[in-house]
This record gives C-alpha cells, structure tokens and sequence, in this order.
C-alpha cells in the first residue's frame, strides 16, 4: 500500500494546484485514504490494477448506510476524480467509475413557512 500512498500524495499535490480549499483539499484525503484502509483489510492483498466493479460495488455500499446522499455522492465524486488520475498515470485502462451514478440529490424541498 505504499504504492498507493504515494499515488495519493502525488494526486493530492495535483488536487491543490488547482486553487481547491483546504478544507475541501482535507475531506477530499480522508475519502481516499479510508478507501485506502478498506482496500487493505481485503484478503488476499488487491493490487491497484485489480480492482474491479465489483469492490467498488461492495466498498460503496458499505459507505453508504446510514449516509446522507450528499455524503454518498460526495465519496462517489472524489473516488471518480481518483479514478480518472489513475487512467492518467498508466494504472488502470478505463475509470470504471467514470459512468456510475451517484443518488438523485434534490434541493428544491422547502422548509414550512412557519420557521
């Protein structure tokens, strides 16, 4: 997982070039490193190439129980990013979560008149 380690700080370093704050720069870290924690609690060890649909599946699920769909979409969104940086260096051939959907996430519920 040191691999991984070093991937995430390159991509980080990446993450604050482009201006981001840092608390959204903090959030964005913690998602990847508990995707980090969970990837290494699997036996046998997967390689970062070898991660596949269906990790993705069980790893998404166990994050979205008892979550906000903001929550959810907001892990959704940076292991997307994550993703599309790991097509980038070479790691992986296709973002395989670059066409899944986060939770329809509605704003427009309005609070009662009388608050």
């Amino acid at each position: 997982m040191r691999r991984w380690d070093r991937l995430v700080d390159s991509y980080m370093e990446e993450y604050r070039a482009r201006g981001a704050s840092a608390e959204t720069i903090s959030h964005a870290e913690s998602r990847l490193n508990r995707w980090r924690r969970w990837l290494k609690g699997r036996r046998p060890r997967i390689e970062i190439e070898k991660i596949d649909a269906e990790m993705l599946t069980q790893y998404i699920g166990k994050r979205a129980s008892f979550r906000s769909k903001e929550t959810v979409s907001a892990t959704l969104s940076s292991m997307r990013v994550f993703g599309d940086y790991l097509v980038r260096q070479g790691l992986s051939k296709i973002n395989l979560l670059r066409r899944r959907k986060g939770p329809k996430v509605t704003h427009d519920s309005r609070s009662p008149t009388r608050i």
